[in-house]
């Protein structure tokens, strides 16, 4: 009887932890464009949106505003792009950036992209001047 106590109690104690993690998942999301805070995110294509831009960014057409790569000896381009993301999207300009990592000569190397809609180019262009060196 004390060996099925003890079962039951870690089952139910393992699905508790289980329970609390999800929710603290969830709590995490982050707007993958305005960067909000989302309890009740929408996904597509893995990334997370806030209720105002998941229709922005499925129905968009986006293009490449600025790319590069950035390390861990050399983070000045990640910090410039998403300082530049941070100020399109405070002027009202949709942006987000989409990053890959790949192995160099034995360091990691993040490829990054900023990525506006199309129809936002020519304005994010002209901003982003100032933002980029």
């Amino acid at each position: 009887m004390n060996v099925f106590l003890a079962i039951a109690a870690i089952l139910i104690s393992g699905l508790i932890v289980l329970n609390l993690r999800s929710k603290n998942v969830a709590r995490q999301s982050l707007c993958l464009i305005c960067e909000e805070s989302l309890s009740h995110p929408r996904y597509c294509d893995e990334y997370s949106f806030c209720q105002e831009h998941f229709n922005v960014y499925k129905d968009g057409e986006w293009v490449v505003l600025s790319q590069g790569s950035a390390s861990a000896g050399s983070p000045d381009f990640g910090v410039e792009l998403y300082e530049t993301k941070g100020k399109l999207v405070g002027s009202g300009i949709p942006s987000f950036i989409q990053a890959s990592y790949e192995e160099e000569s034995g360091n990691i190397v993040t490829k990054m992209k900023l990525l506006v809609l199309k129809q936002d180019l020519e304005k994010a262009q002209a901003l982003s001047k100032s933002f980029l060196s």
